[in-house]
């Protein structure tokens, strides 16, 4: 058998068991280490005094009784001692020959003996109706056991004695021994007491000590509902906060700590996973509608080049008109690939010219192009500028999103409605601010987060119409993005829409004079 399989075996269990049982089980093994420490010590001290005070009793005893004589002498009722009957008056009952004095019982009794340890003597005052058992007493044997007091054992092996040895100067000895049994007695008490006030007081810390150690790992079934709860999957639970100077408290803090970064790292993850599941449905929508754009002139080219190759165009005049359809819907392909191409890049974010970019000159040139495209309508241009309306910017790109704001605005409203261009600069906020604002129909408002999006169109019919694929709006938000702006649309009050592009002010821009 393995020597250590027992100990692994205990160790295993030990292991198996609550930490409560644990703590408790300590206690009482401590506690009652201690009482039976403290029980042995206050038992041997107290043996210890009361020994002392036989101690002095025998040799007060003994110093009185070296002064007398005991020969031939019995004093006292009871059998004789030494064993077998003696002569009348030693060892034997009483007689009226011997020399009797009546005293009332004690805890003393008095042996002498001859040099060659032949007894003489006894004086015997004491309840115990067994004497000591002592050696032969000669003279040699009483001087090793002379001046000092030791115990002995009664001859029925009942009770013990104490005794001590005097040695006259003629070489007879006289033994002084007084009975332990009240000593015993008392000794025996005060263990019955102890083990009895130990047991109790071991019953009453055992409860007191499980009450307060259960009540103490209250926090910590705590931590384990939590942990459960959190196993289940609701990542917001926490711990409840507990002072830091305990050992408890210190661990909710740290538990606390780690659920939020547990919390914060999913929390991470969930948008990361949310956003990649947004952008592969943005991406598949993307295709789908590039798709969808994209086929619409392929057709309309694959459908003028049958017809030439069928013939349908028999008359001269025929063969142009077919090739300018051919060229028309070659150029709106290739400004649909164009836009895709510039979204493509924007979304690499690769890098722009950055020069400084006069914003008033260019939305004044935008105001007159379109003033010149739609003749019939009342374009109003205002400014109100304190500084220089100047950015840092890529101005090819700036004049394409005032561009498409202003064509998404002639397009989109019914002919003739006017349109409202303005231009103002912020110093507080260092930036500049333009806008551009119809009477049309305006956007509702579940479509203003979306009029930005790739391929949004809300009236597909009108936006077919007039040409648009519905990259407009999402090129200009890449472009303002891409020179650190925000653009918006809000309604505008008494019908139609307005957008808003704001833009940083250079910082050497110059106050207006």
């Amino acid at each position: 058998m393995n020597p250590r399989r027992p100990l692994d075996e205990a160790q295993a269990a030990l292991a198996r068991t609550p930490l409560r049982v644990k703590l408790v089980g300590a206690i009482l093994l401590l506690t009652t280490a201690g009482l039976v420490v403290a029980g042995a010590a206050t038992t041997a001290a107290l043996h210890s005094y009361l020994l002392g005070r036989v101690d002095d009793q025998l040799r007060s005893f003994a110093h009185d009784a070296g002064d007398h004589n005991f020969t031939g002498r019995v004093v006292g009722a009871g059998p004789g001692f030494g064993g077998a009957p003696g002569p009348v008056g030693i060892g034997g009952p009483p007689s009226e020959s011997a020399d009797t004095e009546p005293r009332p019982p004690s805890q003393i009794f008095i042996e002498q003996y001859q040099p060659d340890g032949h007894r003489d003597g006894i004086y015997n005052l004491t309840y115990e109706t067994s004497p000591p058992a002592l050696p032969p007493m000669t003279t040699a044997a009483a001087t090793r056991l002379s001046g000092h007091a030791v115990s002995v054992p009664s001859q029925d092996h009942r009770t013990s004695w104490r005794v001590m040895t005097i040695v006259r100067s003629d070489g007879s000895s006289v033994v002084v021994a007084s009975s332990l049994s009240d000593v015993n007695h008392t000794t025996h008490r005060v263990i019955l007491l102890e083990v009895a006030i130990g047991l109790a007081a071991i019953v009453l810390i055992g409860f007191a000590g499980n009450v307060v150690i259960s009540r103490s790992l209250r926090p910590l079934v705590r931590v384990e509902t939590t942990a459960a709860a959190i196993a289940d999957g609701d990542l917001t639970q926490r711990v409840p906060d507990l002072p830091e100077r305990t050992e408890v408290g210190r661990l909710s803090a740290a538990l606390n700590t780690m659920l939020a970064q547990i919390e914060t790292a999913f929390a991470h993850e969930r948008e990361s996973q949310e956003r990649a599941t947004a952008s592969e449905a943005r991406m598949r929508q993307f295709v789908a509608d590039a798709s969808h754009e994209l086929r619409t002139p392929l057709t309309s080219i694959q459908g003028f080049a049958e017809l030439f190759r069928m013939g349908a165009a028999a008359a001269p005049t025929d063969v142009p008109h077919l090739m300018s359809r051919i060229e028309t819907e070659a150029a709106r392909m290739g400004l649909l690939v164009e836009d895709l191409l510039l979204l493509a890049r924007l979304d690499q974010q690769r890098p722009l010219e950055r020069a400084p970019v006069d914003l008033l000159a260019i939305t004044t040139d935008v105001v007159h192009d379109a003033q010149v495209v739609a003749a019939d309508r009342a374009i109003c241009f205002t400014t109100q500028t304190d500084r220089a309306p100047v950015t840092i910017g890529d101005e090819p790109r700036l004049r394409q999103v005032l561009h498409n704001l202003m064509s998404n605005a002639i397009t989109h409203t019914p002919a003739g409605s006017p349109i409202d261009v303005a231009i103002r600069t912020t110093v507080a906020a260092a930036d500049v601010t333009i806008e551009i604002a119809d009477r049309g129909p305006g956007i509702p408002a579940e479509h203003a987060d979306l009029v930005f999006e790739r391929f949004f169109r809300e009236d597909a019919s009108r936006s077919r119409a007039a040409g648009g694929a519905g990259l407009g709006l999402s090129i200009v938000s890449g472009l303002v993005a891409a020179h650190s702006g925000t653009v918006e649309v809000r309604d505008r009050p008494g019908g139609g829409a307005v957008f808003s592009v704001r833009l940083p002010l250079a910082e050497d821009a110059p106050r207006s004079t």
